[in-house]
């Protein structure tokens, strides 16, 4: 009996092998590891983040502005530093300024009371320097190490260089009113002596010639100059070189008539007797009340012809005739003074007169007799003097 064959798939199923095994991970086992790996992946990951946004990061930003407080804290620091070394060099210059301020007001206190125009100043100069001496100078400290002891240092060190100003500048405003007064008082006496000056040099006078023509006689801006030739004249004298001039208007002043031309002599007038002179002094006169000392009119005179200086002969009813007069001394008659007058002080008496006066004559000057006001005839001395001495 032969034996018995079997046949695959005959009668009870057989389990069949697949031909080829799955890749790793393909099966239901393989399923679940992927599924592990991947929940483990997105564990980490999220755990990452947690730390990075709870640790790390708050940790960095901490940094960050530890350091930017640190940064602002030494900025803030070397600020005050700086301020701090600004207000002590302040302080030392503030010092430097009110000693400087002090040495200046003592020397304006020095001041000649006579010269100035408020002498009382000096007496508030003196109280400033006073004060002054007592003001604390201005001490700069140590600097502190924190920034706000830095600052408060820095504070009070304006305060004390305020107080140190302050008395400089009152100081500075005492010496500068002792100034300005002694400069007022300057400006005030030559404003005087430039209206003494044009007074002295301008006048006007009315004067009836023997024909009964009545003329009115203004003038202005007489000045007379002088100069020292030291090479010339004798020894042991000073020879004195002068020009006269000024403007003259003669109006005629006689109802419904013309008039002739006049003659007219101007002279200096003086107070006292000018240095030594020799010839030109006439002495001692009276002009106005007024003892004065002039001087012979072929010396430092003016003589003209009011008119038309020998062009016209008449001056029209009402009308005016102005001249522009200069006289030149001439070799022969020179002022003549001695070597023992200083020529600066003999100039400077000379060339400021008290005043002009004036004589008029209706014929031309006859001066060779040499008595001009002290005789003769045809003529009128001192028909009129400057403002200055016509009080």
């Amino acid at each position: 009996m032969s034996s018995p064959q079997w046949t695959p798939n005959a009668g009870m199923p057989f389990p069949q092998m697949p031909s080829t095994p799955p890749p790793p991970g393909k099966g239901p086992r393989g399923k679940r590891m992927a599924i592990g790996v991947g929940s483990g992946v997105v564990v980490l990951v999220v755990a990452i983040i947690l730390v990075v946004t709870l640790v790390v990061t708050p940790n960095h930003r901490a940094a960050q502005a530890a350091a930017t407080a640190s940064a602002q804290a030494a900025q803030e620091y070397q600020d005050a530093a700086d301020a701090f070394n600004s207000a002590s060099q302040a302080c030392t210059a503030a010092n430097s300024s009110l000693s400087a301020a002090i040495t200046s007001a003592q020397q304006a206190a020095k001041t000649d009371p006579s010269t100035m125009q408020d002498p009382t100043l000096i007496d508030k100069v003196n109280q400033a320097v006073t004060t002054a001496q007592g003001v604390k100078n201005c001490t700069p400290p140590t600097m502190a190490n924190g920034t706000d002891a830095i600052t408060q240092q820095t504070t009070q060190l304006a305060a004390d260089t305020q107080t140190v100003t302050s008395a400089t500048s009152t100081l500075s405003s005492a010496s500068s009113a002792v100034t300005a007064s002694v400069s007022a008082k300057q400006q005030a006496a030559a404003q005087a002596a430039a209206e003494a000056a044009a007074a002295a040099g301008r006048g006007s006078a009315t004067w009836t010639d023997p024909d009964g023509y009545v003329y009115e006689i203004s003038w202005s801006d007489m000045k007379l100059t002088v100069t020292i030739d030291p090479t010339q004249g004798k020894p042991g004298q000073l020879v004195l070189e002068w020009q006269s001039q000024g403007t003259v208007t003669v109006t005629n002043q006689t109802p419904g008539k013309q008039a002739p031309d006049i003659y007219l002599i101007f002279a200096p007038v003086y107070s006292t007797s000018v240095g030594t002179l020799g010839r030109c002094s006439t002495g001692d006169i009276t002009l106005a009340g007024q003892d004065v000392w002039t001087y012979s009119p072929i010396c430092p005179a003016i003589s003209l012809q009011a008119g038309k200086s020998g062009v016209s002969q008449t001056i029209g009813v009402g009308a005016s005739e102005t001249e522009s007069a200069t006289s030149v001394a001439s070799t022969d008659s020179p002022l003549i003074a001695s070597t023992n007058d200083s020529p600066n002080d003999l100039i400077a008496q000379f060339e400021n007169p008290s005043g002009w006066a004036v004589s008029a004559s209706n014929m031309p000057w006859d001066f060779t007799d040499g008595s001009y006001c002290f005789g003769g005839q045809g003529y009128t001395c001192w028909v009129g003097v400057s403002d200055s001495l016509a009080g």
